[in-house]
């Protein structure tokens, strides 16, 4: 529809303003801020969702889950994903040669001859370790938009193209003031209220806080050590991360915007100043009762989604990192090695290759008219 800036009041002034450029990022910066905080409360440890989140928050949010399908019909599955590895082999014999004094001296077993286990033996052990499985959360039961007593009672007001001072009612113009600003930031800006798979925290810097979400896909390698001892150890945890904040350099220029305006029915009925809050609690009121809602309901929200490609769509898609399986493509031999009366031989992993990468992906919409 338009962009229809709230009205706030200017203290330098003594009157009322139309919101900056600044103003609106505030805002925006605000939206993404309690999107983050709703989506953080949906999670349990290592990336599950919590069975009893609220049914209409963390939508488009990606989760583990232990179902080889969609956990239900509010779900999209996208399968399995399979971490494998080789199995090191071992062979051994005991050192049985008879003394040269006695009858039958090197008669014995040559055990220092018997070899390595085969090449073959080794690459026939790649196998399935373990296995995970993810969806993305997508409510068919999206929450309604805001009733016509909350956008009364909570929303701003704007100047109309007639003149006049209105609490703004449509929603289109709310989603094209506000809310495709704060897609913008998703997509190339500070990233708060965004998913990252990553080994270790994506954080940018001073003031950049990624909420740690657990394991999300799980790498392992197998290793050996002499004569016998065969394990496992993580080579990759690949971790799901979402931006929970950042630092506000680019709007903090805006501490004039104190309030907003806001029309009360109520007590001394007509534009009332509205303190915007501090902290956590900054404009949550207008953002968790009007934006938000707006939002979800949209068709611009942001989503997940995961290809074994890395090409985007548009530039309303952004790369959220990847994940891969590692295993040992090549071998190396050891042996035979005497130790406390028995030779030991060994294959074991040398060289590794990477397999099966697959990329999250946020999509918000698909055009460019989901952002600004």
């Amino acid at each position: 529809m338009a962009i229809r800036r709230p009205l706030r009041w200017d203290t330098a002034t003594g009157a009322l303003k139309e919101m900056s450029d600044s103003d609106l990022e505030l805002l925006a910066y605000y939206t993404r801020y309690h999107w983050a905080q709703e989506h953080l409360a949906t999670y349990t440890s290592n990336a599950y969702r919590d069975g009893s989140a609220t049914a209409t928050n963390g939508l488009g949010a990606p989760y583990r889950t232990n179902s080889t399908s969609a956990t239900d019909s509010n779900y999209t599955h996208y399968g399995a994903y399979n971490d494998t590895r080789k199995t090191p082999q071992t062979l051994s014999n005991a050192d049985n040669d008879e003394p040269q004094s006695q009858p039958n001296a090197f008669a014995g077993d040559d055990d220092d001859s018997f070899g390595v286990p085969s090449e073959a033996s080794f690459n026939d052990t790649l196998t399935t370790a373990q296995t995970f499985y993810k969806e993305v959360y997508d409510s068919a039961s999206a929450p309604s938009n805001p009733s016509t007593s909350d956008m009364t009672s909570k929303n701003y007001v704007v100047w109309d193209s007639s003149g006049y001072v209105k609490i703004e009612s449509e929603t289109a113009n709310i989603l094209d003031t506000v809310i495709k600003l704060a897609n913008a930031a998703m997509l190339t800006g500070d990233k708060v209220g965004t998913y990252q798979i990553s080994t270790s925290d994506p954080s940018e810097g001073t003031g950049h806080t990624w909420s740690d979400l657990g394991t999300f896909i799980e790498d392992t390698i197998s290793t050996y050590s002499f004569p016998t001892s065969v394990g496992t150890t993580v080579n990759q945890n690949h971790k799901l991360w979402l931006k929970t904040d950042a630092p506000l350099d680019s709007v903090e220029s805006s501490v004039a915007l104190t309030s907003y305006m806001k029309w009360s029915s109520s007590g001394d009925i007509g534009l009332k100043q509205v303190d915007k809050g501090s902290g956590g609690s900054t404009f949550s009121d207008i953002v968790t009762n009007i934006i938000i809602p707006i939002w979800k309901n949209s068709s611009i929200y942001p989503k997940y989604k995961f290809s074994a490609s890395n090409t985007l769509a548009g530039a309303w898609e952004a790369l959220k990192g990847s994940y891969s399986d590692t295993y040992y493509l090549t071998s190396q031999t050891t042996g035979p090695t005497l130790s406390s009366g028995t030779y030991y031989s060994a294959r074991y992993g040398l060289a590794t290759t990477t397999v099966n990468t697959e990329y999250m992906i946020l999509y918000i919409g698909n055009s460019t008219d989901s952002y600004r």
